[in-house]
């Protein structure tokens, strides 16, 4: 059971990822075309800087107050906020769109799975999330999801970001080809978390319906968590094979692609090799290029074990979530080497 199981949950993980790209290659689309209003702003106010360097205009002020009197840094400042506004507009419509498609894609998918974890014989009285159930369901909790506000931060990110570049850079004399290439690049500050943030919300619509149908179906007990084999970090792959009562949620990283089985009581239990068995599988050489080298040194070493490797981020924006533990901290911050990790973070 155990490699037919998996492979439903490698499969449903290449249609999510699928789905992500979606909506994303559909906001950087948006985006092209903002980006290069944007980088034409830039260059004006370059050469309005540079006419003004030039007839000595900047020296009649004080600090950087004349950079910020310049007309094409306040119009750059005004585009700046109004392209993410619209690239917010459309950015929160499309991907409510995807995560309510997702959410009824995952409701198919966890019925799926806990058809065949049960042998093709669910138990008497199982409830199927219907489609209106699904629609509802992911309506309440979009009402819940903050995405809005998510989205709402991008353009003073940006434009604090690109202010910050020009600054900066006037005051260490960096030429204004230098200062112009460093603002192009950070004003997609916004943008790139924009790009994060819609991934992570359409992963939330699909991991929400699927939990939600293994709540509502009355026949799951709990479920299993599943890292993914191809790019989980060291802490997703030691939670692999994890058992979770059915009333928790999987909590997991901003872009987290780990995946869940369902156990249904008196059904054989999936099986399969689990991350940190397949782990302590590799070779010296493998091991190291996954943990890293220091990681790997100070574990050989026997500074702390593997599990150790296992701690939990909690923010404001995305929740809960695995991360792997800092090395000053797993040798412990008032150690030499952990006071040296500290200062290389």
């Amino acid at each position: 059971m155990g490699s037919q199981v998996i492979r439903y949950v490698d499969e449903f993980r290449a249609q999510l990822d699928q789905a992500q790209r979606m909506v994303t290659d559909e906001m950087a689309d948006v985006w092209l075309q903002a980006s290069l209003a944007l980088d034409n702003k830039v260059d004006k106010l370059m050469g309005e800087v540079q006419f003004a360097m030039q007839n000595k205009q900047a020296w009649e002020l004080t600090g950087d107050q004349w950079l910020s009197e310049l007309a094409y840094y306040q119009e750059l400042r005004a585009q700046t906020f109004y392209e993410y506004k619209m690239f917010q507009d459309y950015s929160v419509d499309k991907v409510y769109q995807r995560g309510e498609e997702q959410a009824r894609v995952a409701a198919k998918q966890s019925e799926i799975l806990m058809n065949y974890v049960a042998g093709g014989n669910l138990p008497i009285g199982y409830n199927r999330l219907n489609r209106e159930g699904v629609i509802s369901l992911y309506g309440r909790w979009r009402e819940g999801s903050p995405l809005a506000d998510y989205f709402s931060g991008m353009g003073n990110e940006s434009w604090s970001a690109m202010r910050t570049a020009l600054l900066e850079g006037m005051t260490q004399g960096a030429s204004l080809q230098s200062i112009a290439e460093r603002m192009r690049d950070v004003k997609n500050v916004g943008y790139k978390r924009g790009l994060m943030i819609a991934r992570t919300e359409v992963i939330g619509a699909n991991r929400m319906s699927t939990l939600n149908s293994y709540r509502e179906s009355g026949a799951v007990s709990g479920y299993l968590r599943v890292a993914n084999p191809n790019g989980a970090c060291m802490a997703c792959m030691l939670l692999d094979g994890t058992y979770y009562p059915v009333s928790d949620d999987m909590v997991d990283h901003p872009n987290g692609a780990c995946g869940t089985i369902p156990i249904i009581p008196g059904a054989e239990e999936p099986k399969w090799v689990h991350g940190k068995e397949a782990f302590l599988k590799l070779n010296e050489s493998e091991q190291r290029e996954k943990m890293g080298a220091r990681f790997f040194e100070e574990w050989k070493g026997g500074s702390f074990k593997l599990d150790d490797m296992i701690s939990w981020n909690d923010s404001p924006v995305f929740g809960k979530s695995p991360q792997v533990t800092p090395l000053w901290q797993l040798l412990g911050k008032d150690s030499p080497r952990g006071m040296l990790s500290a200062r290389e973070v």
